[in-house]
């Protein structure tokens, strides 16, 4: 939602209400919470020239 700029988003359930649904997403808020040299598993960049193709296309796609 944060990506596409939405205006507004209207939602009944927060993410409590969610957990317990069964879609628990605390395990993510605390991941990024963490330092980079904490996390577990760890996230690695990886080296690729073309890692900003998916946004350049997605900016030449832009009206």
């Amino acid at each position: 939602m944060l990506w596409a700029r939405l205006d507004a988003v209207w939602f009944a359930a927060d993410r409590h209400d969610a957990a317990s649904g069964g879609f628990d997403d605390a395990e993510f808020y605390q991941y990024f919470a963490e330092s980079e040299h904490e996390r577990s598993p760890p996230g690695r960049p990886v080296a690729l020239d073309e890692r900003t193709a998916p946004f350049e296309a997605w900016a030449g796609n832009a009206a």
